[in-house]
């Protein structure tokens, strides 16, 4: 049962150095995969599906169809910018070649 004043309590209590030390830890490792990731141009799956406006589910299955090429990595799927890139070109061809005939 939800108690607005045991949750009020909670978020003001102080951190410890201990806990302090750990989110910090984590913050920095989470900005440094970032600027990997930044300086690689590498995407993941939820980039894909903003960029492309295409749901999870039609990505993921175009990954495993290898019509878009990407690696798992860890139980994720990293794709690069230029095989999205490369993908995207791929598929735009397509679609004026059949309009052709």
């Amino acid at each position: 049962m939800y108690t607005p004043c045991a949750y009020r309590a909670s978020v003001t209590t102080p951190l410890s150095d201990a806990d302090t030390r750990h989110l910090a830890d984590a913050i920095a490792e989470r900005i440094r995969y970032l600027v990997i990731r930044e300086e690689l141009d590498l995407l993941t799956v939820a980039d894909v599906v903003d960029l492309l406006q295409r749901s999870e589910r039609w990505v993921l299955n175009e990954l495993r169809a290898k019509r878009l090429r990407g690696a798992k990595v860890g139980g994720s799927w990293i794709i690069k910018a230029a095989d999205l890139d490369t993908y995207i070109e791929s598929r735009t061809n397509l679609a004026r070649i059949r309009r052709r005939r």
